[in-house]
């Protein structure tokens, strides 16, 4: 039976990572938060989380540990879309030093869609042998809190090139919760590849409504083309590369069939996930803190 009692987090100051090492930090495991050699130090870490050297371009900065780690928490930076330059060495010295387990945070549909990234690590884990499970969750709603808030801040307004695609909003609450009780127990879950999502089928418009009753003033929603919302991101500074998955991400939903709802969240919980409107009150009370 394993019961990991050493874990690295990577990702750890991300939407996931940091909530994840707060639930594994309320459990008796030690907890290693990977960053980069010449990164700033990871502020509000739990007082239990031990920083160590990770990049996954200098292999050389994990080799001397990894073995000592029972479990990794996989995550992708979004500027790192080369899977076999960052992410095939990491594999490499996980199977030279018998990793117990990895459980990677992929993209819900990745193994449908094999241009992203995300579909070439989830192939990696799948041929390398190691015990691993994949995570697929859905549309993070925490998405309005990253590429979604300067428009949402100043403008009240969400500008995405979904038009009325549906999506299956969840909270990143939720999937860090969930993530922390399978690096605990992982026995069940290896070699699994679980779908996540949230318990309704939202489109922008839908949500706009929902956060603009939670905020007691309107948010519009405006769908715009896939080129102009991704010149508008370069605009912004995002990387080229992040800027196409995330003008993928809204766009390509308009011509798929909308994903079932997975139970699996709920199962593993055991409560329901998150509604949107919950999220909604929580992501308005941030709003106005911003607002002058």
């Amino acid at each position: 039976m394993l019961r990991p009692k050493k874990i690295l987090i990577t990702g750890a100051t991300g939407l996931v990572g940091s909530r994840l090492l707060r639930h594994l930090s309320m459990h008796p495991v030690k907890c290693y938060a990977g960053r980069r050699p010449a990164g700033r130090e990871p502020a509000d870490l739990p007082p239990s989380v031990e920083v160590v050297p990770f990049d996954f371009a200098e292999p050389d900065t994990y080799t001397s540990y990894l073995g000592q780690m029972d479990a990794v928490f996989l995550l992708r930076p979004p500027q790192l879309a080369d899977v076999a330059r960052y992410f095939e060495p990491l594999i490499h010295r996980a199977q030279d030093n018998r990793l117990k387990f990895i459980l990677f945070l992929s993209v819900q549909g990745a193994d449908k869609r094999r241009f992203i990234p995300h579909a070439g690590i989830e192939r990696l884990l799948r041929d390398s042998g190691l015990s691993h499970c994949i995570l697929q969750p859905s549309y993070f709603m925490q998405n309005f809190e990253q590429a979604l808030w300067p428009d949402l801040a100043e403008r009240r307004e969400i500008v995405l090139p979904a038009g009325r695609a549906r999506f299956l909003p969840i909270d990143v609450e939720d999937i860090a919760a969930l993530a922390a009780r399978i690096l605990l127990y992982p026995d069940a879950h290896i070699g699994q590849a679980y779908e996540l999502t949230g318990a309704e089928r939202l489109n922008f418009g839908e949500m706009a409504r929902q956060l603009s009753e939670a905020l007691g003033e309107p948010v519009t929603y405006r769908p715009v083309g896939p080129l102009p919302y991704y010149l508008r991101q370069r605009r912004r500074g995002m990387p080229p590369g992040q800027a196409l998955v995330m003008t993928l991400l809204h766009w390509l939903p308009r011509f798929t069939p909308t994903p079932a709802l997975s139970p699996v969240t709920e199962q593993i919980l055991g409560r329901p996930p998150t509604p949107f409107s919950v999220y909604a009150r929580r992501l308005a009370r941030r709003i106005r803190a911003a607002t002058p």
